[in-house]
């Protein structure tokens, strides 16, 4: 089994996100702090709120990889040797990317910055072009038709058609 490395602009890129939280975070206290102002204060919650989901996303997703992909002792848990088609990975198949792009939306909301805007939007089109399409394609080779029927089944980051599809299927169950 061939193990999936990261590309050097997928190293470049994972610090641009990083980049671009950080980068939010100081433009908006900057904003507060030195010119009492915080933008449209409805986004400015909104953007927290989004922020909190992809929190959440990304904290479940990285929760259920630990407690069910079986990675070897002492490895990563990315490194997982079992397709994880349960808890949150039932509604979506990458909850880390969402929750990383919701954490990029909080970030542009909560700065209303022109320049995290950019670069925000800059990494959602990455996530969306490059990222998924390869994370997909590793995991694929990785786990074979087993993963083509998960995606089947679970979409890619879509949380609402994941939601749907979930109720339907537990319907058809019953």
């Amino acid at each position: 089994m061939k193990q999936w490395e990261p590309s050097l602009f997928f190293r470049a890129c994972r610090i641009l996100l990083r980049v671009q939280i950080i980068l939010g975070t100081i433009i908006s206290c900057y904003n507060y702090i030195f010119q009492g102002y915080l933008g449209i204060m409805v986004l400015v919650y909104f953007g927290w709120l989004v922020g909190l989901a992809g929190l959440i996303f990304f904290i479940l997703g990285t929760y259920e990889l630990q407690r069910m992909g079986r990675s070897p002792r002492g490895k990563s848990f990315l490194l997982t040797t079992v397709l994880v088609d349960s808890g949150i990975y039932t509604v979506v198949r990458h909850p880390e990317y969402l929750g990383s792009v919701l954490l990029i939306v909080g970030s542009i909301l909560i700065s209303q910055h022109w320049l995290t805007l950019v670069l925000g939007v800059s990494l959602i089109v990455w996530f969306l072009a490059y990222v998924l399409p390869e994370e997909d394609r590793h995991l694929i080779e990785k786990f074979g038709d087993d993963y083509k029927r998960y995606m089947q089944n679970v979409p890619s980051i879509n949380f609402f058609v994941g939601i749907i599809h979930l109720l339907k299927h537990r319907k058809e169950k019953a």
